[in-house]
C-alpha cells in the first residue's frame, strides 16, 4: 500500500516549537486540531539557547549559580514542556515526536521544519514574559522570513 501523496495529506508533519509559555500552549492546542483533522504528526522542539545564558535575561539568576546549572534548569524547563505536549497529543490520539536542540533558536526551528519535512510550522507570536518575550517575538519573525515552510503564528487570546 502506498503512502498518501503530501497534497492530500498538507498538514501532515507539523513544527511545533514550545518553551511551556501561554502563547506556546496555545499554539500547540492549534497545532494538535489541526493534526487530528489532518492525521498529521506533530514533531515538538524545545531550543535550548546558550546566548540567553551568556548575555541575556534570566530571572532568578545569582552570582552562586554556575553556567552549566543555568543550562541544566533550561533543559529540564524544555523537557517539561515537551512531556506537557506529548500528553496533550496521547489525549488527543495524535502522534508526536520531540526534540530538545541547542543554538539560535529561529535557526534551529526552520532547520528542524527541513529535517522532517515540514508541511507547517506552528508556533506562538511571542514566548515568555519580560526581555525573552522580546526576543522570542523576533524569533516568530525569523522562522516567517528564513522558513521555506508556511508559518503559523498564533497570539495569546
Amino acid at each position: 500500500m502506498s503512502e498518501t501523496p503530501r497534497r492530500d495529506r498538507p498538514y501532515g508533519d507539523i513544527v511545533v516549537p514550545t518553551d511551556g509559555s501561554d502563547v506556546s500552549t496555545n499554539a500547540i492546542s492549534e497545532a494538535l486540531t489541526l493534526a487530528e483533522l489532518a492525521g498529521g504528526t506533530i514533531h515538538a522542539v524545545f531550543v535550548l539557547d546558550p546566548s540567553v545564558v551568556a548575555g541575556g535575561p534570566l530571572e532568578d539568576l545569582t552570582l552562586d549559580t554556575s553556567l552549566d546549572a543555568v543550562l541544566d534548569e533550561l533543559e529540564h524547563e524544555g523537557e517539561h514542556a515537551l512531556a506537557e505536549l506529548e500528553r496533550a497529543a496521547e489525549t488527543e490520539g495524535v502522534d508526536v515526536t520531540t526534540t530538545v536542540r541547542e543554538g539560535t533558536p529561529s535557526v534551529q526551528i526552520v532547520e528542524h521544519a527541513d529535517d522532517v519535512d515540514a508541511d507547517v510550522v506552528v508556533m506562538g507570536t511571542h514566548g515568555r514574559k519580560g526581555v525573552s518575550r522580546a526576543l522570542l517575538g523576533s524569533t516568530a519573525e525569523k522562522v516567517i522570513r528564513n522558513a521555506d515552510t508556511p508559518v503559523m503564528t498564533i497570539r495569546k487570546p
